[in-house]
């Protein structure tokens, strides 16, 4: 762990300009605030607009809005994320204000994040599609039960995590923008696109930075990228609860994955991207575990690959979710 800690201070001047080039100026006339995206309900227009959004929202199909839901929840469980930022050494805000460049980092980064699910809210509640207090209740047990991030307290695997997640969040929220707009809803296609372009930021930091700690300890690097694949990248909604649904985030996946939100491929081409970015196969590791962890890199997405082919999909009835208003069968 001492190593880790000096590679990650020997690269904090590299993280603050990092940081500095994909963070927004909060008061940026280009930044956006969530009430930029949806009308205001207290003048006419907004009145107005607020029926449309309404009206294109109910062109939606159940599952693009339970998907949407989902994610919505997802992003609104943002304290769990910062809560395990926090239990990493060498990366950690100890204070809450301390003013090391990767603390300053995992504040503004949460800040960023907290408008997701802020905007994501606002457009659910005038949609007229979504029952808010189940989904207001599926939030509070997501939070109270919390999230392993699966990294225990490794700096290293939570790079490897993150720069991980933040692909998949983009990649479900690109998705959903680009059906949402098929479907003729551009107040959630813009929503969904601008929180995808957040997280595109944001995985860039996190692959760059984890890109300077394969630079500075490739075997170590090495070792923490593969266990952090044997173990699986956990899904931060995996505990969501509605309070009557044991298997919720399951059955949400499988809608995800059914529709093209999310799908199984996706994991391995965010995979495969790590691997590349990373320079994985052509780095000349010194141990025989850096070894084996390279190796075990290199053939893990043809071999989840295999898995895919025989993966079968299930029927999952919307009626399964308390988060809708009323069933439209689709």
């Amino acid at each position: 762990m001492s190593l880790q800690i000096e590679v990650l201070q020997s690269i904090e001047k590299d993280v603050d300009i990092l940081a500095t080039e994909i963070l927004r100026p909060v008061d940026d006339d280009s930044n956006w605030q969530p009430t930029d995206l949806v009308p205001d309900p207290a003048t006419d227009e907004g009145c107005a607009e607020i029926q449309t959004l309404k009206s294109q929202a109910a062109e939606l199909s159940d599952r693009l809005v339970l998907v949407t839901v989902g994610n919505l929840i997802t992003e609104e469980a943002l304290p769990s994320y910062q809560t395990a930022f926090n239990r990493h050494v060498g990366v950690n805000d100890l204070t809450g204000v301390d003013d090391t460049p990767w603390a300053r980092w995992s504040r503004a980064w949460t800040a960023e994040e907290k408008r997701h699910g802020v905007a994501m809210s606002l457009w659910a509640r005038f949609s007229g599609r979504i029952n808010m207090r189940a989904v207001e209740a599926t939030t509070q047990h997501l939070i109270g039960n919390g999230f392993d991030v699966r990294t225990g307290s490794d700096p290293y695997e939570l790079l490897v995590f993150t720069s991980f997640q933040e692909n998949a969040t983009l990649v479900s929220h690109k998705n959903v923008a680009q059906q949402a707009g098929h479907a003729g809803d551009r107040h959630l296609q813009k929503i969904c696109s601008l929180v995808g372009t957040d997280e595109a930021r944001h995985a860039r930091f996190y692959k760059a930075a984890a890109r300077l700690v394969f630079n500075a300890d490739p075997d170590g690097a090495l070792v923490a990228f593969a266990s952090m694949m044997k173990k699986q990248v956990g899904m931060p909604a995996e505990r969501m609860y509605d309070g009557s649904n044991a298997n919720l985030f399951a059955d949400f996946s499988e809608i995800a994955q059914q529709i093209g939100v999310y799908t199984s491929e996706k994991y391995i081409e965010i995979m495969e991207l790590c691997n590349q970015y990373w320079n994985v196969e052509k780095l000349v590791p010194q141990s025989d575990d850096a070894r084996k962890a390279q190796d075990f890199l290199a053939s893990l997405p043809g071999r989840y690959r295999k898995l895919t082919e025989r993966r079968r999909s299930r029927e999952v009835p919307v009626s399964s979710f308390t988060w809708l208003m009323g069933t439209r069968g689709t």
